[in-house]
């Protein structure tokens, strides 16, 4: 708004999603407290010339709590992973594991991608009770089958003066050791970048399991390195993986990730495939150089 002001320079706004279905109004103090800025919010976007959004699901999202406001329908732009970087210094991870967390797993780590990986803030809403519950009834089957023993690593955001993060992560490690699947689980708060690199590199799959996620990011860390993503069938995943060609698209119940998870290590050759499909599909729709021709088609319009 200010800029429309002071400035002859025409605007646009890249819309993440609409922070008035972010906040919550739990009570009236809370909803008092919210107007203003719910109006602000959609001021800025009718002050605007034009709105870009991250997805699909946000245009939607947009169109619907912003009927009046919007001058068309939002544009799509999906976000971009960064350049291609180094290939990964095996060595150098290893020594960065080992002084993160010294824990059995770790070794285990260096020498088997029999493990699922999640990647998250340890957050209620992202969901990652419904990871260690499919995780606990998928090794529960796949000792009928084969008898093998896969690991669980669960890492992401973490804030020890976050206090739902910290009392989330004590409830995890409780629903793990009551479903006796603790040893066997890996938790890696607050982890590096490099080091999730060294994980995403060597999963045999990512576990994704928000719903309705605005866009998501690590389904296509995921997939540029070649692993098959594991993602609820709403929101950005829909638009980011293609069902069993680069991922799979579950309903988001546990059945849904363990049936899932069982493919993977029953059918390592499809898994291999689909891996292979989703590092083809990231390089050539959601990289720097796509991210840039799309905006520049944009804003010529």
């Amino acid at each position: 708004m200010l800029v429309r002001l002071l400035s002859p320079a025409r605007v646009i706004v890249y819309c993440h999603f609409p922070d008035k279905l972010l906040a919550t109004r739990t009570n009236v103090v809370r909803k008092l407290y919210r107007l203003p800025f719910d109006s602000l919010e959609g001021l800025a976007i009718a002050c605007a010339h034009d709105t870009i959004v991250n997805s699909t699901f946000t245009s939607v999202a947009c169109a619907t709590v912003f009927p009046k406001w919007l001058k068309a329908t939002p544009a799509v732009l999906h976000p971009s992973l960064k350049g291609s970087e180094a290939p990964s210094t095996a060595a150098n991870y290893q020594k960065q594991a080992l002084h993160l967390q010294p824990h059995m797993l770790l070794s285990q780590i260096r020498t088997t991608c029999n493990f699922f990986l999640s990647v998250n803030r340890f957050e209620r809403k992202k969901r990652l009770h419904v990871a260690i519950k499919s995780f606990s009834s998928f090794r529960e089957q796949l000792r009928l089958v084969r008898g093998q023993q896969p690991l669980l690593i669960i890492a992401g955001g973490y804030d020890d003066c976050v206090a739902e993060n910290v009392q989330h992560l004590q409830e995890l490690r409780r629903l793990a050791k009551s479903l006796g699947v603790d040893r066997d689980i890996l938790f890696l708060p607050s982890v590096s970048e490099s080091m999730k690199n060294f994980l995403l590199e060597r999963c045999t799959a990512l576990l994704y399991t928000p719903v309705n996620e605005h866009f998501g990011i690590t389904p296509l860390e995921a997939l540029k390195f070649g692993r098959p993503v594991i993602a609820c069938d709403s929101g950005g995943p829909c638009e980011t993986i293609v069902h069993e060609k680069t991922g799979f698209l579950v309903d988001g119940t546990v059945e849904g990730f363990m049936t899932a998870m069982l493919e993977c290590i029953l059918r390592e050759s499809t898994a291999t495939k689909i891996g292979s499909a989703g590092e083809s599909r990231v390089n050539a729709l959601f990289g720097p150089e796509r991210f840039r021709t799309k905006l520049e088609n944009i804003l010529d319009q």
